[in-house]
């Protein structure tokens, strides 16, 4: 078997492009995380991507709410395949700009890509100034309401009128909430598979008492940045014991097998409860039961 080429195809003073695990991938050379894990790694946070595409199957239509580069959004549109669709925003234009070339760059032509960001209700928020030759961690731009240098449309998914939705992926920086309640009409018609990034604990409570109410059963699903088995074949651990915090919620009408992940039964539930500093963690999957 020939080695797998880890040197860039392209690069310039911002970017570089490689071959990675799902394709060809642009990314910022110095993003501290998403760019950093494809450098090293040739792959971002794979243990996520599988309870993901776990979740869909040819045909369906996935929201990919904060799709950065399209980390989850290319394996995702791989996923559902010519007969599904995937629908992603990103409110960076910079990073929509490459997140648009990525897809461009490994043929995907199922998925529709939006420079705004999803909300409670149709406004418009600021991004912050953000300098992209420089280090930084461009995956965790927040919008701000009144501060910054360009102005994003934000506008709730239920606008979409969706006939279909099977998974609402969400990454956005602290607005999970208000972006889940964008979407209720659509949750509430479409009962889609939730996931969830939930890593700031001051809003945690109030998100999942919300992801509760909406009948769902709440799982913490927690993994390392760094996979030992990656497709770099790269041993050493840039991350050290960085975990992905995420919640994957299941319609309770819905029957699924999960292992490794811990069940949020109340809304001041903490994924420490469950993990403690030494503890490893156990490899998540879920299996859907018809």
């Amino acid at each position: 078997m020939a080695p797998i080429r880890t040197a860039p195809i392209v690069e310039n003073a911002v970017m570089r492009l490689k071959q990675v695990r799902h394709g060809l991938m642009c990314y910022f050379k110095k993003d501290r995380y998403v760019g950093g894990s494809y450098d090293q790694y040739g792959e971002y946070s794979l243990a996520e991507m599988t309870v993901l595409e776990a979740l869909v199957e040819p045909g369906d239509v996935v929201l990919d709410i904060g799709a950065n580069i399209g980390a989850c959004t290319i394996p995702l549109a791989h996923k559902v395949g010519h007969s599904g669709k995937v629908f992603c925003w990103e409110p960076q234009r910079i990073v929509h700009q490459m997140l648009n070339a990525n897809l461009m760059l490994n043929q995907i032509s199922n998925t529709h890509s939006f420079l705004q960001g999803a909300g409670e209700k149709q406004d418009r928020l600021f991004v912050p100034l953000v300098d992209y030759g420089n280090d930084g961690n461009f995956g965790a731009i927040s919008l701000q309401p009144d501060t910054g240098t360009e102005a994003v449309m934000v506008a709730p998914i239920d606008d979409l009128k969706l006939s279909r939705c099977n998974l609402i992926k969400v990454d956005a920086e602290g607005m999970e909430k208000p972006v889940l309640t964008g979407a209720r009409e659509t949750i509430a018609q479409h009962r889609p598979f939730l996931h969830v990034e939930n890593d700031r604990e001051d809003r945690s409570e109030k998100l999942i008492a919300f992801l509760l109410d909406l009948d769902y059963d709440v799982y913490w699903h927690l993994n390392y940045l760094f996979n030992p088995d990656n497709f770099f074949g790269n041993h050493e651990n840039v991350f050290g014991r960085l975990v992905a915090i995420n919640l994957l919620c299941v319609p309770q009408e819905r029957k699924v097998v999960t292992t490794g992940m811990f069940r949020a039964k109340s809304a001041n539930s903490r994924w420490q409860e469950h993990v403690g500093p030494a503890d490893e963690l156990a490899p998540a999957s879920v299996v859907i039961k018809t």
